[in-house]
């Protein structure tokens, strides 16, 4: 995944940066992820064409602002080179600045451009499901619901799915992105994309190589262990779990901060 919010644009020592550890490690898929995007085509594009040797698949995850007809999406989708797929954002927020005209659009362009097509549907409560039934009636591609997690803006006003109690079952799991390398813009590479990365200090949760993200603490405890054998081995078992512990990426933070407190 190439993101970020730290900074806004990626430097040519960056892109050279990501390109070269894409070829490294031979990637063979690669996510855009936000901010938006779209806003940055010209530096997407630039990244895509410096690995035209490569057979990779190209993603993006977008909130769809720019589906305002369906010419307008085409527009935007046929200036992204290779663009092999498309994630559109969205909840009971996005649903209330979004129009449903812009879902149908963007869908409908991915039909014709042969894109594939997903909306990731972060969820506050199980009564969000009843948002599914609006966008079943669009067309037939994938949903992936998924429960919002209080990250970013989010947690600053207090947003996320709310746990009745703390779920025992999250101890026996291991980390969701223990399979992904995130770039976060203008910081490093990590597999974290809570609020974990966005607060810790460089060389504990972010590295600034491939390399030696795979080789850190952090990557090994979160690639090897269940969340209740990492508590263990960071010497912080007996903690008091809230409801929201009850999610992984919050759990997570959780226990790295009781090891490591403000020095994380």
């Amino acid at each position: 995944m190439v993101g970020g919010k730290k900074k806004s644009q990626l430097s040519q020592n960056e892109k050279k940066l990501i390109i070269y550890s894409v070829k490294k490690h031979k990637t063979k898929h690669v996510l855009f992820i936000g901010g938006e995007p779209t806003l940055y085509i010209r530096e997407m594009n630039d990244i895509i064409l410096r690995l035209s040797n490569m057979d990779i698949k190209f993603r993006m995850t977008t909130n769809g602002h720019f589906a305002r007809s369906k010419s307008e999406a085409l527009e935007v989708l046929s200036s992204i080179n290779r663009l092999s797929g498309v994630n559109l954002s969205y909840d009971r927020l996005h649903a209330k600045f979004l129009p449903e005209q812009n879902i149908k659009n963007l869908f409908a362009a991915c039909e014709e451009l042969k894109i594939n097509f997903s909306i990731i549907m972060a969820m506050m409560s199980p009564m969000d499901l009843v948002l599914l039934k609006k966008l079943n009636k669009i067309g037939r591609f994938t949903i992936m619901p998924q429960k919002l997690l209080p990250i970013g803006s989010a947690k600053l006003n207090n947003i996320g799915y709310k746990y009745p109690s703390f779920d025992e079952g999250v101890l026996k799991k291991l980390c969701p992105n223990r399979r992904v390398i995130i770039y976060m813009c203008g910081q490093g590479f990590t597999s974290c994309c809570s609020s974990l990365a966005l607060c810790a200090r460089p060389g504990r949760v972010i590295h600034h190589t491939v390399g030696h993200h795979l080789n850190s603490e952090f990557y090994k405890l979160i690639s090897k262990y269940t969340f209740r054998k990492m508590m263990r081995e960071l010497g912080v078992s007996g903690l008091k779990m809230l409801p929201e512990d009850s999610a992984p990426c919050v759990l997570c933070e959780h226990v790295f901060r009781a090891r490591y407190g403000e020095s994380l």
